[in-house]
């Protein structure tokens, strides 16, 4: 003959499991993080496995590692190739602070923009500026939506907008991150700019500086045309895509180009390794170091 017997537990025992049970749920979906990201580096990880580098809105530079990736048939493989959008979905174990890519939906693929070397440098040096910066310090989610902006501008057969583009991509970024020196102002005196009169972008203070203070003792720059100061002044106050209307000839296009390269690793400290692929450009850095050998103004 069986017995049954109920079990009655007291309240405070019934909190403790539901309390247990609820905390055991809630780390475990703390593990689980969601998040569009751009893909800005793909390493092989041993035989089939791949080291990524993200960018995301919410979380900035992810390190993750995508197991089977780099397999052909693995489910992984066509969604982590460098510089795509895509949906990611990660496990995150907190005690080893660790990343592993789970799944990943493609959103954009970017395919225009890998069929042109030149709007593929391009899109290398944004994505080289982000990881020298560790993507922006505190400047989230605005970077990576200028981020998504110059891509699909880059991801376009319209070839004269390329490096407009890259142009904007650089002023924003250095106005975003509180940088960019008024373009209207000189840096060392303090006057105004005259409409109309050409300056200097100085080595030293990544600032512009009039004629006049350009030649003082220990100062070396780059000229700068009124129409690149014009330029400057006007782009910083319109939108991204009203900003890539405004265009230059041919000459005033690449001294733009010029300016923002240099504008660039003056942020970031150092040399930019993409920025010897944009085209002409290393070339014109090297004229300008010659001259800084040799103790002369370029």
């Amino acid at each position: 003959m069986q017995i049954k017997q109920n079990i009655c537990l007291s309240p405070s025992k019934c909190q403790t499991i539901v309390e247990t049970y609820f905390f055991t749920y809630t780390a475990a979906v703390s593990r689980i993080k969601t998040a569009d990201c751009v893909i800005l580096r793909v390493n092989r990880l041993g035989e089939i496995n791949k080291s990524l580098t993200l960018f995301s809105r919410d979380f900035g530079l992810i390190s993750a590692v995508a197991y089977g990736a780099w397999k052909g048939t693995g489910k992984l493989t066509g969604a982590t190739d460098l510089l795509m959008l895509i949906k990611a979905f990660f496990y995150v174990d907190p005690v080893k602070d660790s990343w592993k890519l789970t799944d990943a939906q493609v959103k954009d693929d970017f395919s225009v923009l890998k069929t042109s070397l030149k709007a593929y440098y391009r899109a290398s040096l944004c994505s080289e500026i982000i990881m020298r910066t560790h993507g922006g310090g505190d400047l989230g989610a605005s970077l990576f939506e200028l981020f998504i902006e110059t891509l699909k501008e880059l991801d376009t057969p319209d070839r004269d907008r390329l490096d407009y583009a890259l142009i904007q991509f650089i002023l924003r970024f250095i106005r975003m991150s509180g940088q960019m020196a008024d373009p209207g102002t000189c840096q060392v005196c303090g006057r105004s700019l005259s409409p109309g009169a050409s300056a200097v972008l100085d080595f030293h203070s990544a600032g512009f500086v009039c004629p006049v203070c350009s030649s003082l003792p220990g100062r070396e720059g780059i000229p700068v045309s009124p129409g690149a100061l014009r330029y400057l002044a006007f782009t910083e106050h319109v939108s991204f895509g009203e900003s890539l209307r405004v265009s230059a000839d041919i000459p005033g296009r690449a001294e733009l180009l010029r300016l923002c390269l240099v504008l660039a690793e003056t942020v970031v400290g150092g040399p930019l390794k993409a920025a010897e692929a944009v085209a002409g450009y290393g070339r014109e850095r090297d004229r300008v170091d010659s001259f800084r050998t040799a103790g002369l103004e370029p």
